[in-house]
This record gives C-alpha cells, sequence and structure tokens, in this order.
C-alpha cells in the first residue's frame, strides 16, 4: 500500500513538472513577474525593510519603483530611504526576486533622488555628490554590480578639481580620462539605440503598493 501511494505521488510530481515545462514561456514569466510582485509588495508592507545584514529602516518612510533593469520579464524593486539614511550609507538599495525570495542586491547612493536606467539592457546610473557631481554607470551582472564609466561635473568650483565636466573609463579600480566622445560610443554599445528611462519613485503607502506594483 506504501509503494502504491509513494508511486502514485511520483506519478504526479512528475505530471506537474512536465506541465511546467510545455506551459508557454509566456506563461512562466507572467507568473514569475506576478510571484515577485507579490512578494514585493509583502517586504513593502512590513514595518521595516532590510537595508544591510545588521540594520534596517522604517518602511513608512521609503519609496519604491519598478524597473525591468535586466533582460527578462520579472522587474527588480527599488527602494529610496533619505530621511533615515546618510547619503554615505546610500539613500537606494535594488531588490531582485530569485529562487523564490526577495534579494537585496546593489546599495544605491541616489544623491539625486532619482533612479535612471537603460530598460532591459542591465545598465543603470547612480549619482554621488561631493564637491561635485559622480554619474556613475554600472553595469548589473547576475546579482552584482560592475563600474563601467562616469560623469565628474564640478559644480562648486573647487580649485583642485577638474573644471567643468570629465568623462572617465572605468577598469577595476583605474578611471581614465577619456572624451566625451568616446564616453558616448562606448555607452552606446552598451545600451544600443535604447533611450535613458528616469523611474519616479512613490512613497510607500497602501494605496500606492496597489496602484503602481502590478
Amino acid at each position: 500500500m506504501k509503494n502504491r501511494k509513494t508511486r502514485f505521488t511520483g506519478i504526479i510530481a512528475m505530471a506537474v513538472m512536465v506541465a511546467v515545462m510545455l506551459m508557454p514561456v509566456g506563461v512562466q514569466a507572467a507568473s514569475q513577474k506576478s510571484m515577485a510582485i507579490q512578494a514585493y509588495k509583502k517586504i513593502l508592507s512590513n514595518a521595516t525593510i532590510p537595508w544591510e545584514d545588521d540594520w534596517k529602516v522604517r518602511a513608512s518612510r521609503c519609496s519604491f519603483a519598478l524597473a525591468y533593469i535586466d533582460n527578462n520579464n520579472v522587474p527588480e524593486l527599488i527602494v529610496s530611504n533619505s530621511l533615515d539614511v546618510s547619503h554615505a550609507s546610500g539613500h537606494g538599495r535594488i531588490f531582485t526576486y530569485k529562487n523564490g525570495k526577495v534579494r537585496r542586491i546593489v546599495n544605491l547612493y541616489m544623491d539625486n533622488s532619482k533612479f535612471s536606467y537603460y530598460k532591459k539592457k542591465g545598465v543603470y546610473a547612480d549619482s554621488y555628490v561631493q564637491g561635485g557631481v559622480t554619474n556613475t554607470y554600472y553595469k548589473l551582472s547576475g546579482i552584482t554590480k560592475i563600474k563601467k564609466l562616469s560623469i565628474f561635473k564640478n559644480v562648486a568650483r573647487i580649485a583642485w578639481l577638474p573644471k567643468g565636466t570629465s568623462y572617465y573609463d572605468i577598469s577595476g579600480a583605474a578611471n581614465v580620462k577619456i572624451s566625451k566622445k568616446t564616453f558616448n560610443k562606448k555607452l552606446k554599445k552598451m545600451v544600443g539605440s535604447r533611450k535613458m528611462t528616469n523611474v519616479s519613485l512613490k512613497k510607500n503607502t497602501s494605496s500606492n503598493r496597489k496602484r503602481y506594483l502590478k
């Protein structure tokens, strides 16, 4: 009797597996997207959101948005908090949905209170203000980020900083100064003809979660 029950359970499991394999790719992607958004709603509905492994911030003081950074139909969750967090610690975080769980994968400075990216190209920009404004372009690879390019604007007019706007190619820890033309060429190689998308983050309220997380 026990062997018969075990065989029956195995047959059911195999049938479910086959059904999933035969399911159209679009349906599978829609299912993953739905599960991700439900998981994002849950984490935003909590009293606190994990900012670091040993640090949480108040969810009610956060803002959020969805962004399709990598090349699939499952969005990432962008969360910002400039009320409880210093710019040095990073006002923003990127979360993703992987293997049935929400994972915090990238820290963001977000000193301009915006999030900008190139849809489904894996490329996003982050802003840091100190003396001047540095906009750094990153390539999101899985759950890690790689610095690729940056633009520095000397808005403070400090004598020891480069005047005007400077462009850099980033290789490891080295910043190599390049021309604007070379910068644009390298950026185009990463994103093609895709235009930058500027995300508008919404205050983390129940009504906004219902309206914008879908």
